[in-house]
């Protein structure tokens, strides 16, 4: 009869072994000193572009603001007012526009200093509702009767 196989661990050859425990060793070195990226890039980035400064928050907001408009209007002069994927994209682009200039009014209200931007921001509120009145309009003529 025969005996049951010996169940021993499989160990790697002392070279590899050797060269793994110095890699990890590597490692750990270079994370300890920061040479490897980690979470802490992206909080610090974040925490360099939101500033707890109300009129900083205010103004990165205004900035994004217009930006946001810019894309509206692209996507506005792209649309063939058929539905579509330019009508997504137009409808998309109005959305983040209306949501961005919500975001800024609502950083002017903390910000003394704001009052300079009110008619800017009821310009910009006035583009928001025509382009969401256009994007209805055109949402309502894309659906058959």
């Amino acid at each position: 009869m025969r005996q049951p196989l010996k169940r021993t661990p499989l160990k790697p050859p002392a070279p590899i072994a050797g060269l793994a425990r110095r890699v990890a060793i590597i490692l750990a070195i270079a994370h300890m000193l920061g040479l490897l990226p980690g979470c802490r890039n992206i909080y610090s980035d974040a925490h360099d572009r939101y500033s707890p400064d109300p009129c900083q928050q205010f103004n990165l907001r205004i900035h994004e603001a217009r930006l946001a408009e810019q894309r509206a209007e692209a996507a506005a002069a792209q649309c063939n007012g058929a539905s579509g994927a330019s009508l997504d994209n137009f409808e998309t682009a109005t959305l983040d526009f209306h949501r961005v200039l919500r975001a800024a009014t609502e950083a002017a209200l903390k910000c003394n200093a704001a009052q300079r931007f009110v008619e800017p921001l009821d310009a910009m509120e006035n583009r928001s509702r025509s382009l969401l009145n256009q994007v209805a309009s055109l949402r309502a003529a894309a659906i058959p009767k």
